[in-house]
């Protein structure tokens, strides 16, 4: 079902030749929110991660660039993969931090 709406997405935005970077931006996003999936309480990194990145896709950033263009426009996906990727590791350490202050402590340990 997802997949499907995904192949939807992108065949709309090849028809009407939206940028591909928008259109990948924006899909990542989307699975970064699912991934976080209710229950959103201590996963509000993941909508958070992915609010962040639709930012950075949107943004004007070609005004910041010498080429005038956007970082993730390139022809080179190498800058949206970047950042995804960090985004990613980020979600992953803030996963494992939950996880180990949610299990119990060991019987012979202190703090």
């Amino acid at each position: 079902m997802l997949l499907s709406g995904v192949l939807v997405v992108v065949t709309a935005a090849n028809v009407t030749g939206t940028p591909g970077h928008l259109t990948g931006g924006l899909i990542f996003a989307v699975f970064l929110a699912l991934m976080g999936g209710p229950p959103w309480p201590g996963r509000g990194h993941y909508p958070a991660s992915a609010v962040a990145l639709m930012a950075l896709t949107l943004a004007p950033l070609g005004v910041l660039t010498p080429s005038g263009e956007h970082p993730f426009a390139s022809a080179d996906p190498l800058w949206q993969l970047l950042v995804v990727g960090a985004l990613l590791v980020v979600n992953g350490l803030l996963d494992h931090r939950a996880l180990a202050r949610s299990l119990p402590q060991p019987a012979g340990e202190e703090e």
